[in-house]
């Protein structure tokens, strides 16, 4: 499309009559094409070796790994993939080595908690077969004990076992002494003999509890035996 200058622009010239020039004019055309620029490697450039040349820089390079044992430059572009690779399998076997340790390690923590559990289930056992262990000497011990006072007169053995329990039955001691030792009780005063005859009882069930929790049948018989021969005593000084 030609512009018209005419009456508008003085001093400018006329448009070309030539189709060719007048589009040129319109619409600026260029022959020029992209070209790629020239890639510049520093490494490589000849300018730059007496940088390789000083020991400090070229132990640097070389540990960076842009220098080679012989203090030749290295491509690193082009070994660019290898490189990534190369450390990608170094972090894979970080990894790996990482994973290993934790698993010993949550073995090891495994083989301490069972090692305490069984040892507290140990100590559970050995505990129960104390307390069964206790009861059935206990249990022992009431046997052993109801037959020896089934062998005392009568009215004695309930004062003994009423006493070994813990019952202050000691109104009862003056009647059940009077009906088993009817001559020596029969001058002395009720009180007296209610009082003598308690303390006696008194202490038997003291020396008969600490026995029983802490010794065997085999030295209740020698509570009991000392028990009688205290009782005979009181009634003695009784009499």
């Amino acid at each position: 499309m030609a512009v018209e200058t005419n009456g508008l622009i003085p001093g400018l010239r006329e448009p070309s009559k030539r189709k060719g020039l007048r589009a040129r004019e319109l619409d600026f055309h260029s022959s020029t094409q992209r070209a790629p620029l020239p890639e510049y490697k520093p490494m490589f450039d000849e300018h730059l070796q007496h940088l390789w040349v000083n020991p400090r820089i070229r132990h640097v390079m070389q540990t960076a790994g842009f220098l080679d044992n012989d203090g030749k430059p290295v491509d690193v572009d082009a070994h660019r993939r290898k490189l990534f690779v190369i450390e990608q399998e170094l972090a894979q076997a970080d990894a790996v080595e990482r994973h290993r340790a934790r698993e010993k390690e949550r073995k090891r923590e495994e083989m301490i908690i069972l090692a305490k559990r069984h040892e507290v289930h140990q100590h559970r056992i050995h505990a129960v077969q104390a307390i069964r262990e206790g009861r059935r000497k206990r249990r022992e011990a009431q046997v052993e004990l109801s037959k020896s006072t089934g062998s005392l007169p009568v009215g004695l053995g309930a004062v003994v076992v009423a006493a070994t329990q813990g019952n202050h039955f000691w109104p009862l001691f003056s009647i059940m002494a009077r009906h088993c030792f009817p001559k020596k009780t029969a001058e002395v005063e009720p009180a007296f003999l209610s009082t003598a005859i308690f303390h006696t009882m008194k202490g038997y069930s003291i020396k008969y509890r600490r026995r029983h929790q802490t010794t065997s049948a085999s030295a209740l018989v020698i509570v009991r035996q000392s028990f009688l021969e205290d009782l005979t005593d009181f009634l003695c000084i009784c009499s």
